[in-house]
């Protein structure tokens, strides 16, 4: 009764059940009265729990009213998370990892291995008995490696980072950068080596990595992949390389027009050029086109006319080495979207240790030759509370920042005062970490045992799902690509989320690169190991937490 006088029409049906049998309409009387009084006193809806013989038999919602509609903002748990002890997830991987070095077999093994139990400290202990290589996000997360090895006396030889250099030699790297003049970035260089003594240690330790033979090599995510290394016939990724495997650029196409503009001077290349330009001019708008493959005769004067054009600041080059590209028209500016596949290092043995990767986009990637183990969930020893109620999406923020900021503020104080706040970027910074932001949280240890809160749900632009959906080979209709606000069953959850309607890539892909950044950001306090506390204010559930969710008129309170 206390669930069905809650919904449109309980009171008539709880009628026809009174009146269905007989021996209910004996007591009648008491029936209307008890329901009365139910709606007098504004009791909440009985839980499945306390009343339903079916309740241990069955997944199901806390009460019939949820099981039969779920409320936005809150979270169904449809299957139960199985956990284990940390330390028996970290003997399986180190089972796991070591069975992989000592076979022959070449191919790509992913383990799947949750945040902060230890798999820079397995990789470090093996170090001490195999040579490989090994891969890293960012050059702090390799230097950091390195101190651990030294602390171990393990032999090991690293890839230089680029020194920092004063203006305007900094300035003009920059730009070669910006227009992936690589090449002249390397000439440039050595130019500049003889007058500054920290570029010319730089030019001499690269020489060494490049010559090292079976050598234990730490080096990073972007070199692995996109420069010949053949020192060791292993490398291990720590942390998942595939976003780096699909690099996605932006830029105005005045901006690439003009450069193209400037390219037809040379005579030589002056027709692909001209074709190439037809081509982009042509494209219509919002639809994926496959870049048209040409001979470039003179490649080497085709990058020093970009690199001489002060004015050409876009990666021009790089769009001539993409696969896909996307015309898009945004506050009547044209931009072109485009998106290169990469490869991982060819004839190795490749290992990539990762909390976040995803198996079904490991597939696509790697194909047959992949072997995706998932070692499982641990039982943190911390503690994740998550308020599902609002996403607090770049949009909404956009759109609320001040409600936003208020109701975000409201519940640290009530769940997490004095927290630590990962984020996005440009959003919310009064913590002690504030070059942690989504986007920069991979590795980064110096969260370890704090009571941190993540603000967010870190969506891509929905250009980035489709490139890289067309680049691992799926095409769409107008169906498959609209995203709605819809009921999602994801994880053993159900809960509501804007993504795609249809059961496709697109929605694999979405969630892959969102979940990633959530699960890295609250990976930073390392509950799984410390008593810490991490409070999470999304709308996409992380299988584990503890869910609460408010009411329209509760989050109203909250945001004054």
């Amino acid at each position: 009764m206390t669930n069905l006088i809650n919904v449109e029409g309980g009171k008539s049906k709880i009628v026809d059940i009174i009146n269905s049998r007989k021996k209910y309409l004996t007591k009648k009387e008491e029936w209307s009265l008890m329901m009365n009084q139910i709606k007098k006193m504004n009791y909440v809806p009985t839980r499945c729990d306390t009343y339903c013989p079916f309740a241990n038999e069955c997944i199901h919602a806390s009460n019939m009213i949820e099981q039969g509609k779920l409320p936005r903002g809150s979270v169904q748990v449809l299957q139960e998370p199985h956990f284990q002890e940390v330390d028996e997830v970290y003997k399986k991987l180190e089972k796991v990892f070591g069975d992989i070095l000592k076979s022959d077999q070449q191919g790509v093994y992913v383990v799947k291995a949750p945040t902060g139990i230890g798999k820079t400290e397995a990789i470090v202990n093996f170090a001490e008995e195999y040579n490989f290589s090994i891969a890293f996000p960012t050059h702090k997360l390799k230097q950091e490696v390195s101190m651990r090895l030294k602390d171990k006396n393990i032999k090991h030889i690293k890839v230089p980072e680029l020194p920092l250099l004063e203006e305007p030699f900094s300035e003009k790297i920059e730009h070669l950068y910006n227009i992936g003049a690589y090449r002249t970035v390397n000439k440039f260089l050595r130019q500049i080596s003889n007058e500054n003594e920290d570029v010319s240690d730089f030019l001499q330790d690269l020489e060494k990595v490049k010559s090292s033979k079976k050598e234990l090599l730490l080096t990073t995510h972007q070199r692995a992949i996109f420069t010949n290394d053949d020192s060791n016939s292993t490398i291990i990724f720590d942390e998942d390389p595939i976003p780096n495997l699909f690099p996605i650029s932006q830029m105005k196409v005045s901006d690439l027009v003009f450069a193209f503009s400037k390219l037809q001077d040379n005579e030589v290349n002056k027709d692909v050029i001209t074709t190439l330009q037809n081509m982009i001019m042509n494209a219509p708008l919002d639809i994926v086109q496959e870049r048209s493959s040409f001979l470039l005769p003179s490649v080497k004067d085709l990058e020093q006319t970009i690199v001489e054009e002060k004015t050409i600041r876009s990666n021009v080059l790089g769009f001539l080495n993409c696969d896909y590209f996307l015309m898009k028209r945004i506050h009547n500016v044209d931009y072109i979207y485009f998106i290169q596949r990469n490869q991982l290092p060819p004839a190795k043995k490749t290992i990539i240790l990762s909390a976040t990767i995803n198996e079904s986009i490991s597939k696509l990637v790697f194909g047959d030759k992949v072997t995706f183990i998932d070692l499982g969930l641990v039982k943190p020893t911390g503690s994740i509370l998550q308020v599902t109620s609002k996403s607090f999406s770049r949009f909404t923020i956009k759109e609320n920042q001040q409600e936003m900021k208020c109701l975000a503020e409201n519940l640290m104080k009530i769940y997490n005062p004095d927290s630590e706040i990962i984020t996005y970027k440009d959003f919310y910074h009064n913590g002690k970490k504030e070059e942690i932001y989504f986007g920069n949280t991979e590795g980064i240890d110096d969260l370890k045992g704090e009571n941190i809160t993540v603000i967010g749900t870190p969506h891509l632009n929905p250009i980035a799902y489709l490139l890289i959906s067309v680049a691992l080979g799926y095409r769409m209709g107008l169906e498959e690509s609209r995203m709605e606000y819809i009921p999602v069953e994801r994880n053993g959850l159900r809960f509501y989320f804007t993504t795609y309607s249809n059961d496709i890539l697109l929605k694999e892909v979405q969630f892959y690169l969102v979940e990633s950044q959530l699960l890295q950001a609250i990976g930073r306090a390392r509950v799984n190991r410390v008593p810490a506390k991490v409070l999470i204010l999304s709308n996409l559930p992380v299988v584990g937490a503890e869910y609460i969710s408010f009411s329209q008129k509760e989050l109203m309170e909250l945001m004054k």
